[in-house]
């Protein structure tokens, strides 16, 4: 059973609410300025899937810097030209070494990210929006503490047991999300973009819109972990039946593809990427509540 040892009132209620939404404001707030702080590391950061995807395209150099291979030794030595490179001396144009003596000297292009601040405040703006998105992330579990914190009294015993092992899920969940986006979606995605547009004119990204793409698809990647996480969760403690997932499904998937075009940017390949696996993990959900079902029929009839 609940236990229900000390029942509140409406106006007690109300007023735990709000205490609770102010702990969560404020730790919000902590977290905004301890990442505003070192704003500078994040957003290096997250250059590096621009900067991996990048290394992958073939792009002409902005910046040339002159480098000058010489062999003082005896013997001959072997050599290949940098990816990128041009040859200067014609001379060795066709060897793969450089004799006793010889001199090689090539252009090493230097390949600088295709990012641009375009008015004075962008570099303050960005900085305190990638700090919110990153506090955001870094104390999204405390903020399901609090949650789950406010609702404890109304859960049973038996239900309150998993409340430790949702948080630690939680936080491995998002840092999956994030690890996945950061690994696989967001070099992706880049790659896509820069050789569309390369066919179509000249890549010049402002710092403040990458960021904003970049910080959007890593939270709806944290977003999309923690929801299938929260599913399972409630579909376990028996709270969601499969009939309930089943009768909901299409207002589901018109939340996903919504949601989605909120916390992605405005292209449907990105949507995509959030709202298929948030409706996967749904029917996911589906399928583990007739499992848990069929399981606790089975158990009724012995």
């Amino acid at each position: 059973m609940s236990e229900f040892s000390d029942p509140q009132t409406f106006w007690q209620h109300l007023d735990e609410l709000r205490a609770t939404l102010i702990r969560v404001l404020l730790a919000l707030a902590l977290s905004t300025i301890l990442c505003f702080t070192f704003s500078s590391v994040l957003i290096e950061t997250l250059y590096a899937p621009l900067k991996e995807a990048l290394q992958e395209i073939s792009l002409r150099p902005t910046t040339i810097e002159r480098l000058q291979i010489t062999n003082r030794n005896r013997n001959p030595q072997a050599w290949s030209l940098p990816k990128g490179a041009t040859l200067v001396s014609k001379s060795f144009q066709n060897s793969t070494t450089i004799p006793p003596g010889g001199v090689v000297i090539y252009d090493s292009p230097k390949r600088d990210l295709p990012l641009f601040f375009l008015s004075p405040l962008s570099g303050f703006t960005t900085s305190l929006r990638v700090s919110f998105w990153m506090g955001l992330l870094l104390f999204s579990p405390y903020c399901l503490w609090e949650v789950v914190r406010f609702l404890k009294p109304a859960l049973f015993q038996h239900e309150r047991s998993w409340i430790l092992p949702l948080l630690g899920i939680s936080y491995g969940a998002i840092f999956t999300g994030l690890f996945v986006s950061w690994m696989w979606m967001l070099p992706m995605a880049n790659r896509f973009f820069f050789q569309f547009n390369e066919r179509l004119g000249t890549n010049l990204w402002s710092v403040s819109e990458y960021l904003s793409f970049t910080t959007s698809l890593l939270v709806a990647s944290a977003f999309i972990a923690e929801t299938a996480v929260l599913l399972f969760f409630l579909v376990q403690v028996g709270i969601l039946s499969a009939e309930l997932l089943s009768s909901y499904r299409k207002v589901y998937i018109v939340f996903s593809l919504i949601i989605s075009a909120v916390l992605t940017p405005p292209d449907v390949f990105s949507q995509l990427l959030s709202a298929v696996p948030l409706i996967l993990f749904y029917e996911g959900a589906i399928l583990l509540a007739k499992i848990k079902s069929a399981k606790q029929s089975k158990a009724a009839l012995h």
